[in-house]
């Protein structure tokens, strides 16, 4: 990843844009799992990593 680090520091907005991925790939996640009849919880992040 460091490799693309330079292209944050060139990206106007750069959060605004990370924010627009995540909730992508959350709305790519949830619509790939209800086809497979999986359901998807979504948790609040603290206290999720060892």
């Amino acid at each position: 990843m460091k490799r693309t680090s330079y292209i944050w520091t060139r990206i106007s907005n750069a959060s605004k844009f990370q924010q627009w991925a995540f909730r992508e790939i959350q709305r790519q996640v949830e619509y790939k799992a209800e086809e497979d009849g999986i359901e998807v919880e979504t948790v609040a992040p603290q206290y999720t990593s060892v």
